[in-house]
């Protein structure tokens, strides 16, 4: 995961009501509001990515396997190829 940058000041509307819940929730929880919208808007973006993931991982997984030719079928095929055994 990058590393993260300076934190900077976000300028939010919200109802006043629910950030002073939200403070009172986060204060109750040892941590500030910010810490709370840091963490909510970092958990977007990992979701987002393992979801991404996820799905790269399936469309993988779905996909038949590279079946490796047995000896003999290198075998037959060397003898098509060069006419035979010498």
């Amino acid at each position: 995961m990058p590393r993260l940058s300076t934190p900077v000041k976000l300028t939010l509307r919200v109802d006043s009501d629910l950030i002073e819940r939200t403070k009172a929730y986060a204060a109750s929880n040892g941590t500030s509001l910010s810490k709370l919208v840091a963490g909510y808007f970092t958990r977007l973006v990992v979701d987002q990515v393992v979801r991404s993931e996820g799905e790269l991982t399936s469309r993988l997984r779905s996909r038949r396997p590279i079946e490796q030719p047995s000896d003999e079928d290198i075998w037959n095929d060397l003898i098509r190829k060069h006419g035979g055994v010498r």
